[in-house]
This record gives C-alpha cells, structure tokens and sequence, in this order.
C-alpha cells in the first residue's frame, strides 16, 4: 500500500513539474512577445519623432514665408500707393 502512495505522489509531483515547465515556457513566450512589441512601440516612437520635428522645421519655414509675402505685400501697397498719387495728380493737369 505504501508503495501505491508512493507511486501515486511520484505521478502527482510528475505532473505538477510538467504543469510548472509548461507555465514557464508560457511565461517566457509571453515576456519574449512583450519586449518584440515594446521594441516595436520604441520604434514607432522614435520615428514619430523625427516626423514631428521636421514637421516644426517646416513649419517655421512656412512661418518666415509668411513674413516675407507680408513684407512683399506691404511694398506693394507702397507702389500701388504712388501709382494713385500720380494718377491723381495727372488727372488735375
């Protein structure tokens, strides 16, 4: 009868080591699937990134266009300012 005991533990601590190797092997497919995806968002990040700061330098570049259409246009209405003058004077005569 003892060795019936003793059988039946032996299966019992066979088997609860298979279980524990299992949920090991578990555990690391999924830590190996976690860093796979943290890698990945660290990626994806990074090139955001760099997008992002591009898209500052183009939109600086677009800002000091701006200015020089705004000085631009600020000349010819000095033109346009002159032209009227003249052709108001031009009319009087």
């Amino acid at each position: 009868m003892e060795v019936d005991q003793v059988a039946t533990a032996m299966n019992q601590m066979a088997s609860t080591v298979q279980e524990v190797a299992q949920n090991t092997e578990d555990a690391s497919q999924a830590a190996r699937q976690a860093s796979d995806r943290a890698a990945h968002g660290s990626s994806v990040v990074q090139h955001a990134t760099r997008e992002i700061s591009q898209l500052a330098g183009e939109v600086g570049q677009l800002g000091e266009a701006m200015q020089r259409l705004i000085q631009d246009s600020d000349k010819i209405g000095g033109v346009i300012d002159v032209i009227k003058a003249v052709a108001e004077q031009t009319n009087l005569l």
